[in-house]
């Protein structure tokens, strides 16, 4: 499979706990995979280390990777258990708009209103993949991760969609610390 010379790793630090309870009261029910598609983002921080980038379309070594690309990106990635290194299933990955924090996306009153700040959201199928598309180039992004039985994941400004990224970027695994 040429053209996935290398993952992006995650940026920056988790967290913590806020994210569940922020989770909580906007309710999974509205966070479907791609429940808004938009081109997606990196996620930095918490017991991740950056996201590795395929390089869709370039060999290895080739020089083509710092080349400005347009058009929307698209992430994919997995969410896995810190011990085991298995998928964990319906897991929720939010991408929240560029320059919106954790916070300011926790204080917002309402489904509707918090839904609003969010750039994508996913869900993780059986093997704990997810994906999240049309990222706009040039934006830094919140990534908050969670799931039932674990620590959640905040990366504060984790994910920067740069225009060298390839249309589809790998995204290094998030791993979760159970509970």
């Amino acid at each position: 499979m040429g053209g996935l010379d290398r993952k992006r790793t995650w940026i920056g630090l988790g967290a913590g706990v806020a994210v569940l309870a922020a989770v909580g009261v906007m309710g999974v029910g509205g966070l479907g995979p791609f429940a808004r598609s938009r081109p997606e983002r990196r996620p930095a921080g918490a017991a991740v280390s950056r996201a590795d980038t395929a390089n869709a379309g370039t060999a290895a070594g080739d020089t083509a990777a710092a080349a400005v690309l347009t058009g929307p990106v698209t992430i994919r990635g997995r969410v896995v258990d810190q011990v085991s290194g298995a998928g964990i299933e319906r897991a929720i990955v939010i991408v929240l708009e560029p320059g919106i924090t954790s916070q300011a996306w926790m204080e917002a009153r309402g489904e509707e209103a918090s839904a609003a700040l969010m750039e994508g959201t996913s869900v993780t199928d059986g093997e704990g993949t997810y994906e999240i598309a049309d990222l706009e180039r040039g934006g830094t992004y919140t990534v908050l991760v969670t799931a039932e039985g674990y620590d959640p994941a905040v990366f504060e400004g984790g994910l920067e969609v740069t225009t060298s990224d390839p249309p589809l970027t790998i995204m290094g695994d998030v791993e979760l610390a159970p509970r």
